[in-house]
């Protein structure tokens, strides 16, 4: 239905749905969505504030073309209610030109009835919508079946539930979204009204003995009737000449209720001549404005959307937790733990390393914990995460194959499963150490100690699939 429907969907479906999760999201503690949301950081890379949202929401893996959403449930009855006024106007516009037709067959149609009809009153509707389009203070209620507490509204309303959903974004911002599509709506079938006034004039035409005129009460000359003809046929006048009348069949073409006509057949032929311009006349005149302003319509459709993901509150909370942090990789230099750091780690996790090991603290995992970082007496360690890059990774590597340690302890967040940032970081480091450096993998709990058993085994298992040399899991770890 639309040649936008990516785009489309791009305003709506995520739109609406984004908020949705968000809201049920606030659920979920604070410090396990920061942690979650780091971890999902590296896979946005959009400098766009709405990409980046929606690049986090397709990272989550949610099923978008599922039913339960409210935005794609919003989306469908929406394309229901759209095509089903289209094709509505589309017969009311086939029998509206008919009609014209037999009122009487022994007439011809008469051009004034078919431009009020096709060309008047369209563009008062096309004007009205314009000015609906206009800028104003607030979200101002209106009045009609396609207003935002009109009939379809509240339809809709009920079938996809989603002023339940909506009840906590922003007022203004929300029901300028809803306006922009409830407007769309009138749109749609004032384009299948004049779609099946074309269709119908081309059947006609095929297969009936089509003829036009021309007739008024009012003392019109023919010279008025023809330039009004020239200035409506100057978009094509030029290409396609077969459709501007001239002067002479304007004037043969007027007729008059009680006249009798006594044309010959040369005559009658002649006012047959009037369908290109027509035809030309509703397509130039009517349906394409209709069709641009459709196209200006979806324009607004999506910076309306932008501003009401924008203006919510928890998006703009997960803009800060997807905020990139400066990374402090370089400023660390030869950083060394002493004996009495490593007298503070059991011998399980230390066995192998030398005289010299180093602590590397994965992706701040001893923030999150309940113990927090390490105490103050302890040397500051080195810092890594997923958010860094394989050149600062390599250059780490460099850094510690140039100093004189030996082994490597890689404190890592125990309830989390393994990920593959972590086996990138590892290889970076093996593909530099080449067997000089032993590195230990500590993970830890929540409460800032070792890991269960179950979740060890875990670790084990996945750095064994991994075949990392020189690199093994620590069975426990007591804090310095």
């Amino acid at each position: 239905m639309f040649h936008q429907d990516a785009r489309y969907h791009q305003a709506m479906v995520p739109v609406v749905d984004i908020l949705s999760w968000l809201d049920g999201d606030r659920a979920l503690p604070i410090v396990d969505r920061e942690r979650r949301d780091a971890l999902l950081a590296a896979a946005v890379q959009a400098r766009d504030p709405c990409d980046r949202v929606v690049q986090w929401w397709t990272a989550l893996g949610v099923d978008v073309s599922s039913p339960q959403l409210a935005g794609r449930r919003w989306i469908q009855s929406f394309r229901h209610l759209a095509l089903a006024l289209f094709f509505a106007g589309a017969i009311a516009g086939a029998m509206a030109l008919g009609g014209i037709n037999v009122l009487d067959e022994e007439r011809p149609v008469n051009l004034l009835l078919v431009a009020v009809l096709f060309l008047l009153f369209p563009a008062l509707g096309l004007v009205l919508s314009a000015l609906a389009l206009l800028p104003r203070r607030g979200t101002a209620h209106r009045t009609g079946p396609f207003a935002l507490n009109g009939p379809v509204h509240r339809w809709l309303d009920r079938v996809t539930g989603i002023g339940r959903v909506a009840e906590r974004w922003p007022l203004i911002e929300t029901g300028r979204l809803m306006e922009s599509h409830l407007l769309l709506l009138p749109q749609w079938f004032t384009a299948g009204l004049l779609s099946g006034a074309l269709v119908a004039l081309l059947c006609l035409v095929l297969f009936t003995d089509l003829a036009f005129g021309w007739s008024t009460t009012l003392e019109v000359s023919p010279q008025t009737v023809h330039a009004v003809c020239g200035w409506l046929a100057l978009p094509w006048s030029g290409w396609l000449p077969v459709a501007v009348p001239d002067l002479t069949l304007v004037e043969m073409s007027r007729f008059f209720r009680l006249e009798s006509r006594g044309l010959d057949r040369g005559g009658a032929a002649a006012l047959g001549q009037w369908w290109p311009f027509v035809g030309m006349t509703i397509l130039v005149w009517g349906l394409l404005p209709r069709l641009l302003l459709v196209q200006v319509m979806l324009v607004l459709l999506q910076r309306r959307a932008r501003q009401l993901l924008l203006s919510h509150p928890e998006v703009n909370l997960l803009l800060e937790r997807l905020a990139p942090s400066p990374l402090d990789v370089e400023a660390q230099q030869r950083v060394e733990i002493d004996q009495s750091v490593s007298a503070g780690t059991n011998d399980a996790s230390v066995d192998g390393l030398g005289s010299q090991p180093l602590r590397i603290i994965w992706n701040d995992c001893l923030a999150l914990t309940v113990a927090g970082e390490l105490p103050a007496t302890v040397k500051e360690p080195v810092r890594a995460g997923v958010r860094q890059t394989n050149a600062e990774w390599d250059a780490l590597a460099r850094q510690l194959e140039s100093s004189a340690v030996t082994g490597v302890e890689l404190l890592v967040a125990g309830w989390e499963p393994p990920l593959l940032s972590l086996r990138d970081f590892l290889s970076a480091l093996c593909r530099r150490r080449e067997g000089s450096i032993v590195c230990v993998v500590t993970p830890v709990n929540v409460e800032g100690s070792g890991v269960a058993p179950a979740d060890h085994a875990v670790w084990q298992q996945t750095l064994a699939e991994w075949s990392i040399p020189d690199v093994t899991v620590a069975s426990h770890w007591e804090r310095p």
